[in-house]
């Protein structure tokens, strides 16, 4: 049996879904599995439970702000198997005026995993 993972799935606006799905497989070179520790609840994933954020579809899986530790290494990193983590779900374009000036805040292109981009 493959090994699965819980989620909390917003079905609908307002209506929130703890569910089993299938455990991602092997990320992409540069990508790290993290053992889920803890899952913290912003206003982005209150606002998509209001049907208020106007950039998603539902059903959509709530939850970006993670900590955890490194399940496996799939890429020359300064990460070890087992090192406490924290994700930061905020992905720079690193091509744009506000990356290449050291401001990937800025950036003009920014996603956020599981708001904008489906965790690989």
């Amino acid at each position: 049996m493959d090994p699965t993972i819980t989620v909390v799935r917003c079905a609908e606006p307002g209506r929130l879904v703890f569910e089993e799905q299938q455990a991602p497989g092997t990320p992409p070179e540069g990508w790290a599995p993290v053992d889920v520790a803890f899952v913290g609840i912003c206003g982005t994933d209150y606002h998509i439970f209001e049907g208020r954020h106007p950039y998603l579809a539902y059903p959509r899986v709530m939850g970006h702000e993670v900590s955890g530790t490194i399940a496996a290494i799939n890429a020359p990193v300064d990460l070890s198997v087992g090192e406490q983590i924290l994700v930061n779900p905020y992905l720079a374009c690193r091509n744009c005026a506000a990356c290449h000036q050291g401001k990937p805040n800025c950036c003009m292109s920014i996603e956020c995993l599981a708001c904008t981009v489906t965790v690989p």
